[in-house]
């Protein structure tokens, strides 16, 4: 049984907490440098990138279902669907899709507004893993608290959701496309053509429905799959 914890330690140490820690640095190491400051120059969601308002969508659902756990005694889940949006939605996903973003620079609307979302993601984190990792996510809370906040992540209210900011469309639309880069992908691989070599258009066949939730979000499926069209 001693071997089974040291694993399961080991496996959550690998993926979950280095994870969290190096996204956590690759923020902070962008915000340094461009001296970004939470408390000025703030950008309203709504007027941020869809790619910044899917991922609070995401984070405020996430929040609802720790929540409807922790009230149920099931901690496991709770702590399981945290580790899943650490890993493929925020880290995977969204904080890799924003590099570019913070390459700029200048201190642009768009890159300012990836700042005020990582920060906000962050900060939220910290309050929702308190009672998992209260280490980890004091020293997170510490450096990215501000003079009005409380003084310790373990005298902050639990993370409430904000309705507001859940959109399930987007959400809807940003899985389909997800899905598409994936089997964009694997269609690669198949009649091996490499990623890194660009293709004149990808041809998607679906319904009136699924077009409408993913073309909005057509360029990032464009960048992933290096194809300068997509009909």
């Amino acid at each position: 049984s001693t071997r089974f914890y040291e694993e399961a330690v080991k496996d959550t140490l690998g993926k979950f907490l280095l994870t969290l820690w190096n996204s956590y640095n690759f923020f902070t190491t962008y915000a340094i440098l461009d001296t970004f400051d939470a408390r000025t120059e703030q950008v309203p969601l709504s007027k941020r990138e869809l790619l910044d308002q899917w991922i609070m969508s995401r984070f405020n659902n996430l929040i609802k279902n720790v929540q409807s756990y922790m009230n149920g005694f099931e901690t496991h889940k709770a702590a399981r669907v945290i580790e899943d949006f650490v890993i493929d939605d925020f880290s995977n996903w969204y904080l890799r899709r924003s590099r570019k973003r913070l390459w700029n620079e200048e201190m642009t609307t768009d890159k300012l507004s990836g700042y005020h979302t990582m920060n906000d993601i962050f900060i939220g984190l910290s309050q929702l893993l308190a009672p998992f990792i209260p280490f980890i996510t004091e020293e997170i809370y510490q450096n990215l608290k501000t003079s009005e906040m409380p003084e310790s992540v373990h005298l902050c209210l639990y993370p409430i959701v904000d309705s507001h900011a859940i959109q399930e469309d987007l959400e809807k639309g940003m899985e389909q496309i997800r899905a598409l880069v994936e089997s964009g992908r694997a269609l690669r691989s198949k009649i091996n053509i490499k990623g890194r070599h660009p293709l004149p258009a990808a041809t998607i066949v679906c319904s009136k429905e699924a077009e409408q939730a993913t073309k909005p979000l057509l360029e990032l499926l464009k960048e992933e799959l290096n194809v300068k069209t997509v009909t």
